[in-house]
């Protein structure tokens, strides 16, 4: 879900494009000194993340702060210190970042699921985020980050079907318990924490121009995209359609009635019809009566709060397929950009 279009895994590293000499790293380890204000404060957002950021107190904080420290009068541009390396999982490789505008950098993160507590491996990419969001703000870029959380899918509704809850009961009791667990680790706040029940109108407009461009389907009251509509499906996760075995593994909660349903077996929903163990998940619609598939959601809410095309898209290696390919596929049918 783009500009420059840098999908980071929770195994996402930063760094700088710096060798610095060993005395350099020894004077500033020994030094013991703090981090002085970074090179350019560009926002009143961004005052507001440089002043919760603790400063560096291990020798391993120091150590990222010595590398920014050589040269860095040859790197900085319009107070931007520059040369930070990210890693693509597009191209698989780390690549020097530079935002499409300048100093300000669109972050959208994929955020939990909220039916149950978040898990440790969960916070591993949480965290890696927030170091990633330190640095660039570090270095004088202005992050607008978005976390999106997802309250309506298959898994939510099973857990309302077992505990006997709504799900607003239930989301709202997990959603309370995630940002709790964020503040315990210092993890700087996003801008904007959306749901995908408050964009049920923006997921319908993209399905919607998907039919109208001829990328999506509808059957049996239920909505696909059109995967062979995009030649590029597959860049993300480097797939090699013809060693794959038809069914073999759907994903994203495909019941057998969908995968009778669809033209093609690569094909993913992005609307389904109501069905009576739906319970009261549904919405009415233009498109019918249902609820969003799990693709849909974060690329109707990415564009919503960042527009079309955004720096940096981060989520857990668990997500690279299908979800941040079918996302890559649905967002850019659809604005026609990268």
């Amino acid at each position: 879900r783009m500009g420059m279009c840098l999908i980071m895994l929770a195994a996402i590293t930063a760094t700088v494009t710096a060798s610095a000499p060993q005395a350099a790293f020894q004077s500033l380890l020994q030094s013991g000194r703090s981090l002085p204000p970074p090179p350019a404060i560009q926002s009143a957002h961004t005052k507001l993340l440089w002043s919760a950021m603790p400063r560096p107190r291990s020798p391993a904080q120091l150590c990222l702060r010595a590398k920014a420290d050589v040269k860095s009068s040859e790197r900085q541009t319009d107070g931007i210190l520059d040369g930070v390396l990210l890693y693509n999982s597009m191209s698989r490789d780390k690549e020097l970042f530079v935002p499409a505008n300048g100093n300000k950098v669109k972050l959208y993160t994929c955020g939990p699921t909220i039916y149950d507590f978040a898990h440790i491996g969960n916070f591993r990419a949480f965290l890696m985020y927030d170091v990633v969001k330190r640095w660039l703000t570090y270095c004088g870029y202005d992050v607008d980050h978005i976390c999106n959380l997802t309250d309506v899918d298959d898994k939510i509704i099973q857990r309302m079907q077992r505990d006997g809850v709504s799900l607003k009961d239930l989301t709202n009791k997990f959603a309370d318990f995630f940002m709790e667990d964020l503040a315990k680790l210092n993890i700087l706040p996003a801008r904007a924490y959306p749901r995908a029940t408050e964009h049920i109108d923006d997921m319908v407009e993209m399905i919607s121009g998907l039919v109208e461009k001829g990328n999506a389907y509808e059957q049996a009251g239920s909505y696909y995209f059109k995967v062979d509509s995009f030649p590029d499906y597959g860049k993300l996760a480097k797939l090699d359609f013809d060693n794959m075995q038809d069914g073999a593994g759907e994903g994203g909660g495909i019941t057998d009635s969908e995968a009778i349903e669809k033209a093609n077996s690569r094909d993913f929903a992005l609307w389904k019809a109501y069905k009576p163990d739906d319970g009261e998940v549904f919405w009415e619609t233009k498109i019918g009566k249902g609820r969003p598939g799990w693709h849909i959601e974060c690329s109707a809410m990415c564009r919503r709060f960042l527009g079309d095309s955004i720096d940096i898209h981060g989520g857990g290696v668990d997500l690279k397929f299908p979800h941040h390919e079918n996302e890559i596929a649905q967002s850019e049918a659809y604005c026609g950009c990268e």
